[in-house]
């Protein structure tokens, strides 16, 4: 990603399926915590142009960093919607939250912050992700306050010009 070689293999994308297979890939990983997921897609947010490999990626990464800072016996929530004409896929879970000053440094490659997480990690779980929502031609937002949880939002442009411009 961060080369510039990578390309993206467009094609329509059914976020019901999509969310569904990710569900299935990260199920030990909630079962762990006893952390149930919760999964909603709006009709309206339901297909859209994508390259399906790398969004599984990304919500698997999101995912995963997700059950891994949620309270035992809470819910993560996966969900889409429309906003315009763009996609918006959003994570949330209860856990502790990122303080303010982890905030700036989360997409940062090799960064790792425990924060109370069930596991460490590598540091590039959030760096993948904002990359390849980037290439889509995205943008990713973290609305976090300790205590209160956390909710990664990636915002997809619906419109296929745009995809064009990033696969080239």
């Amino acid at each position: 990603v961060d080369a510039g070689i990578m390309e993206l293999d467009i094609g329509e994308v059914d976020l019901g399926s999509l969310f569904a297979d990710v569900a299935q890939m990260t199920k030990d990983r909630f079962a762990e915590g006893n952390i149930k997921l919760k999964v909603t897609t709006s009709l309206e947010a339901s297909v859209f142009k994508a390259d399906v490999q790398r969004l599984r990626q990304i919500i698997g990464n999101l995912l995963s960093n997700a059950a891994n800072h949620a309270p035992e016996g809470s819910t993560v929530t996966l969900s889409s919607r429309r906003d315009g004409s763009d996609i918006l896929i959003t994570v949330h879970d209860d856990g502790p939250g990122i303080p303010k000053d982890v905030l700036a440094s989360v997409f940062e490659r090799f960064v790792a912050h425990a924060n109370g997480g069930r596991r460490g990690g590598t540091g590039l779980g959030l760096s993948i992700v904002k990359g390849l929502v980037e290439l889509h031609r995205g943008t990713v937002a973290i609305n976090s306050k300790p205590g209160e949880g956390t909710s990664v939002i990636c915002r997809f442009p619906s419109d296929p010009t745009h995809f064009q411009v990033a696969a080239e």
